[in-house]
């Protein structure tokens, strides 16, 4: 009970926050230096949040580790440009590009295009809904440094089998509490992951997606880096929660407790579908 008030204190006092210095700041947002990295950061959003996505961008316009693009994706199926809020267009002059596709892929939208039109990126996926550290950038950052070969992330939970071919319930696997690679560690997008150029098999954009994963995006991307032998590796040594923007989104919630329910469902049509179980075993043996 404790850690919920805590949390729901911090997400009321991060919004506060943003709102407050969206108001006043107005420098560019995005790296202007040379460097041998080019970094995206990409999400996406959907008409419940397009009122409040400000926040959430206002705090990755303010990085320590500044990015050079960052791109918000949104479906022409359910948002016009003329839906779009003051508090959104503001912040192109500081650097966001709003991109608008002509279909609806969901949460997909975040990783999909930006793989499709910026393949050398370095690519962070964030969600519509948290405020981001000024550190959180520099620190996905220098856990790729650390370990370039696999995909970073600040959420992760660690995959566990109950039979050969059957993993346990999704919501019992366990937060993730180590810094080591792993085939086994499963990257929650929410919480931040940063996917290196080549970390994700070409078929990542086949919309496949749709039939066999279509709310379970985490399961794809998963998938696609195992098809590539990409470890993922915790940015920190625990997963960590970030402040949530403090709106009522009842939509939202609905979706995700049920979405709880058929991330096994989906898991399964991925695994059985390109064979991941052996896969799975061969990678752990080696």
């Amino acid at each position: 009970m404790v850690k919920i008030i805590y949390q729901a204190l911090r997400g009321v006092f991060y919004t506060l926050k943003y709102k407050l210095s969206h108001n006043f700041r107005t420098k560019l947002g995005l790296n202007i230096e040379q460097r041998p990295f080019k970094l995206l950061v990409s999400l996406t959003t959907y008409p419940p949040r397009l009122s409040s996505v400000y926040l959430t961008i206002e705090s990755l316009l303010n990085q320590t580790l500044k990015p050079d693009k960052i791109v918000l994706w949104l479906s022409a199926l359910e948002i016009s440009p003329d839906d779009l809020p003051n508090n959104l267009l503001k912040l192109k002059n500081r650097g966001l590009e709003i991109r608008f596709v002509d279909e609806n892929i969901g949460a997909y939208k975040k990783l999909i295009y930006a793989i499709q039109t910026l393949p050398d990126y370095h690519i962070v996926t964030c969600d519509d809904d948290l405020m981001y550290p000024k550190w959180f950038l520099a620190d996905l950052h220098q856990s790729y440094l650390r370990h370039p070969d696999c995909i970073s992330a600040y959420r992760c939970r660690t995959m566990l089998k109950l039979s050969e071919r059957q993993f346990l319930s999704y919501n019992k696997w366990q937060f993730s509490r180590s810094q080591i690679p792993s085939y086994q560690i499963f990257s929650t997008n929410g919480g931040g992951t940063w996917y290196p150029p080549g970390s994700l098999n070409a078929k990542i954009t086949d919309r496949l997606f749709m039939q066999l994963a279509p709310t379970g995006d985490d399961i794809w991307f998963k998938a696609m880096g195992l098809l590539n032998h990409t470890k993922t590796v915790m940015a920190k040594a625990s997963s960590i929660d970030f402040p949530a923007i403090n709106i009522q989104d009842s939509q939202a919630e609905t979706l995700w407790q049920q979405n709880i329910y058929k991330n096994d469902a989906q898991l399964k049509a991925v695994f059985e579908h390109f064979d991941l179980y052996n896969l799975l075993e061969e990678t752990l043996n080696n």
